[in-house]
Formats: structure tokens, C-alpha cells, sequence
């Protein structure tokens, strides 16, 4: 499976009281979490390839375009065995293979590539190298961080993300239990973890630039050093504070980790942030709507308050991932009676910074029309503002998909 089965998540929240938590392998531990309040352990890292130092780019606010023209279009991009291009302003520009048929949720890393997560174990950051030719083969980098006192029971979340601040990559893992208490842990370089309590972490955003930010998560309750039994699902902030932390630990200057907003029951769902530090999340209620919002970049940097947004569309079709570049969001809705992933849908938008709103540009429409019905894909937004498509190549035996192919989509004449 190419992707996580996150949509089984958001039918989770309304069952479970707000859960945001996917189908991902359950952590095989057999410690408890005596000790997981400590705010920073240094662990072991097993490494083939360690991360480079953040550089601040490739994360929140960015200045690269989608440069080019359409004969950098590629005349044979190869994608007639799994989807039609129902956009005629994009192109393909880019195919790359790579040795790996579930490559899972990917987000864009500060090595400009695509970054994976592992689960398992011991869970591991996967960074894919983009070789400079328009086409050919993606390799891959393994970084595994051992995670000590993880409970009995719990699951990894399925992506990582690159920070611009403090040299972090953070992932999650969401345990049982009242509120589902769990844990984001930012990982340096050097493999050293800080770590906070976090309840039903279900995905992130990151916003600003390597002076600060912000993480904006859905969940069921904030970031603290605390456990907490708190499950009231919705759309969370943390600010980066002084050096390494994100919590103010009496510094007046820098805001708590707070709530900024909830619709739809109180649940969760997915979210992204443009080039621009725009932010977009969409709730879900199990058996009614989905509904996305979007929050204007003002309204939610770093230090910013409670704010509503503004809705962009609902939907009975619930969703995993969900990519901004600028111009227009894409998600791959899965069937709300199948729960079996259909088509790839689009929808533009606009940005009025004197009004702070954002407001959609027509309705929702196909994107990509896939040619097999079920076929999953995942998508990712990089520092070019170009969307990244991967789907599973076709299997060849029983073992299912063992390779992946990964299309680089571009307007035409941007």
C-alpha cells in the first residue's frame, strides 16, 4: 500500500471521541513509558546517511517558482498505465523510479527530496536523493533513531517533517488510553531527541524560517511536558521559543501551545502550508462532512491567536492528504461508503492579505483521473512549487508492488 489509510483515522475521531489516528503498525515494545516526561533523551542513532544541518530552506516561507516553459515537458512521461492528466495548463516534467513499492506518506525534506518515515522497531527517516536528470532513479538515504520508553500499545504516525528552526525533524506516535496521550519527538542531526506530550497527534504544518515558527498540527490536545487526559480534536499551534524548545518555560515573550480552531464535531484531519505560509486543514465527522479551511498566512504565523479561517469547501469524501502550492489544493478523497481512494482532485485559490482570507477559485474537480479505480497515490509539494505524484508500479507476483514511480508535475508557462 502506497500511502496510509489515514481516512480509517478520521472515521476513528467520531468513534473514538477525536482521535486522528491512522493504520499504522502498532510500536513493538515491550517497555512502559516510565520516564517519557523528560523533556530532551539523547539516543542511539543507526545511520546510512545522516541528515545535513538545516539550512532554514525547503520549510515555511520560500522564494523558488516553478520556473520553466512547456518544452520542458517531457514528450513521453509515461503515465497512461496509471492516471490521465485532466489539467491541460500542467505537465509532466520530471519520472523517477524507485526500489520500493510503499513508500508511504511523504513530506519534502531540506535535502530537496522527498522525506519518508519508517516505522518499526526502531523507526527511521528516509531521505530520497534527486539526481539532476529529468529522469531516472531515486536512492535513498536511511537515518534510524532509536526511541526509548515508548508504551505498550502504541502506533507510529506515518510521516516526518523537516523543520526550517532549530535543525529538528519531528514524527509522533499515538498510544491508548483516555485522550490517547502520545508524543512528538524532533529529532537534531546528531539524533538527539526533544520531546513533548502530545494527545491524537494526526499531521503537521510548519510555517516560518530558521530565525522561528511554528508547528501547526491537527490533534486532540495541545504540545505540553505534561501528560494530559484532554480530547477535544481541532487545529493546534507551537511556537518555536528561544533556543530548542517549544514550550515558553517562563519566557513571556513567546506564546503557549494553544487551540487556534475547530469545526466539524471536533475532530481531525489532514494539513499543509503553502510557499506563501498559508495553512489549510480539513475536519472531518465521521458519517456527515468534511470541511477544509483555509487560514491566511497573517492569521497564523508565529505568535498569532485563536482564529476560524476561512471554509473553502465540504465534502462527503474523506481524505488523507491534502498539498498546497500556491495556486490550488489537491487530495485524493476516498469513497465514502468503499472508503476506496478515487480520483485526485484540484481546487484553486486565492490569497486577499488586506482582508486576510483566503476564498476559492471555482469548485473541486478531477486532477488526475486514475485508470485503475482504487489506486492510491501520494502527494507532495517541493521548494519549486512543483506537485509530486507517486503510485506503486504494477506487481508482478503475488508479494504485491515492489517498485514505485514518482511524476513531477509543473504548469506549463508559469
Amino acid at each position: 500500500m502506497l500511502k496510509r489509510s489515514k481516512w480509517l483515522g478520521v472515521v476513528a475521531v467520531s468513534l473514538l471521541g477525536g482521535l486522528g489516528c491512522s493504520e499504522e503498525a502498532e510500536v513493538p515494545r515491550t517497555e512502559t513509558d516510565a520516564g517519557a516526561d523528560s523533556a530532551v533523551v539523547d539516543s542511539a542513532v543507526v545511520d546510512s546517511g545522516a541528515p545535513p544541518v538545516d539550512s532554514g530552506e525547503d520549510s515555511g516561507s520560500e522564494v523558488s517558482t516553478d520556473a520553466g516553459t512547456e518544452k520542458d515537458c517531457l514528450a513521453t512521461p509515461g503515465t497512461d498505465p496509471f492516471f490521465t492528466l485532466e489539467d491541460a495548463s500542467k505537465c509532466v516534467v520530471a519520472r523517477y523510479d524507485v526500489a520500493s513499492g510503499s513508500l508511504g506518506s511523504l513530506t519534502w525534506g531540506r535535502h530537496k527530496g522527498p522525506l519518508g518515515f519508517s516505522s518499526g522497531a526502531t523507526p527511521a527517516l528516509v531521505r530520497y536523493e534527486v539526481p539532476a536528470t529529468a529522469t531516472g532513479t531515486l536512492t535513498s538515504k536511511r537515518t534510524e533513531i532509536a526511541v526509548p520508553s515508548v508504551p505498550m500499545g502504541a502506533f507510529w504516525g506515518g510521516a516526518a517533517y523537516d523543520l526550517p528552526f532549530f535543525g529538528w525533524t519531528a514524527f509522533s506516535y499515538t498510544g491508548t488510553g483516555a485522550g490517547f496521550p502520545g508524543e512528538v519527538l524532533l529529532a537534531d542531526s546528531a539524533g538527539a531527541l526533544t520531546r513533548y506530550h502530545v494527545n491524537g497527534f494526526f499531521a503537521a504544518a510548519v510555517v516560518g524560517s530558521a530565525a522561528g515558527g511554528r508547528v501547526v498540527h491537527t490533534s486532540v490536545g495541545p504540545l505540553s511536558a505534561m501528560k494530559s487526559t484532554e480530547n477535544a480534536g481541532g487545529v493546534y499551534a507551537a511556537d518555536s521559543c528561544g533556543a530548542g524548545k517549544l514550550l515558553p518555560e517562563g519566557d513571556a515573550s513567546c506564546a503557549a501551545p494553544q487551540k487556534l480552531s475547530t469545526w466539524e464535531a471536533g475532530s481531525s484531519g489532514p494539513i499543509a502550508a503553502d510557499p506563501d505560509d498559508n495553512v489549510f486543514a480539513i475536519l472531518s465527522k465521521f458519517g456527515g462532512k468534511q470541511e477544509l479551511r483555509g487560514f491566511e498566512r497573517s492569521t497564523i504565523a508565529r505568535g498569532g491567536k485563536a482564529t476560524e479561517g476561512t471554509a473553502i469547501f465540504s465534502d462527503d469524501q474523506y481524505t488523507s492528504d491534502l498539498v498546497a502550492d500556491g495556486r490550488a489544493l489537491y487530495w485524493q478523497p476516498n469513497d465514502s461508503k468503499t472508503f476506496s481512494p478515487v480520483d485526485v482532485m484540484t481546487i484553486g485559490y486565492s490569497v486577499d492579505a488586506a482582508a486576510k482570507k483566503i476564498a476559492p477559485s471555482g469548485a473541486p474537480k478531477t486532477f488526475l483521473k486514475m485508470k485503475t479505480p482504487g489506486t492510491s497515490v501520494a502527494l507532495v509539494r517541493d521548494h519549486q512549487r512543483r506537485l509530486w505524484v507517486a503510485v506503486a508500479a504494477p506487481a508482478t507476483g503475488d508479494a504485491g508492488p515492489t517498485s514505485s514511480v514518482l511524476f513531477v508535475l509543473r504548469a506549463k508557462n508559469p
